[in-house]
C-alpha cells in the first residue's frame, strides 16, 4: 500500500447546502448563464470539507473503530517477530527488497 498525502484547504465545517456561492464574491451580479471558476472551486471545497457525514458514520460505527484500534496495538506473535527479523536481515544483506 502506498503512502498518500491529504491536504485540507478548508475550515472543516460545511457551508449551508443551499448557500448561493455567487454571494460569496461581493460585488458580483448574479449570473445565471454559467458558473465561475471561483464558484466551482467553492462547491468542490464545500464538499471536500463537509464533515457532517463523516461524523455521523463514526458515531454509527464506533465499534469498528475500536476493533481496528485494538488490532493495531496488539502485540505481534513470536512467529511474526521472527519473520520480521529474518526479513529485516535479508533487506540489510541485499537479498530481499523492501515492500
Amino acid at each position: 500500500m502506498k503512502n498518500g498525502t491529504v491536504i485540507s484547504v478548508g475550515t472543516g465545517q460545511a457551508l449551508n447546502k443551499h448557500l448561493d456561492y455567487q454571494l460569496l464574491s461581493k460585488g458580483l451580479a448574479k449570473d445565471t448563464s454559467g458558473t465561475s471558476w471561483k464558484n466551482k472551486f467553492n462547491k468542490i471545497l464545500d464538499s471536500a470539507t463537509d464533515t457532517e457525514d463523516t461524523n455521523a458514520y463514526i458515531r454509527r460505527n464506533q465499534h469498528k473503530f475500536e476493533q481496528a484500534a485494538a488490532m493495531l496495538v496488539r502485540k505481534r506473535t513470536v512467529a511474526q517477530r521472527v519473520f520480521d527479523f529474518v526479513e529485516h536481515r535479508a533487506q540489510l544483506m541485499g537479498i530481499s527488497q523492501a515492500n
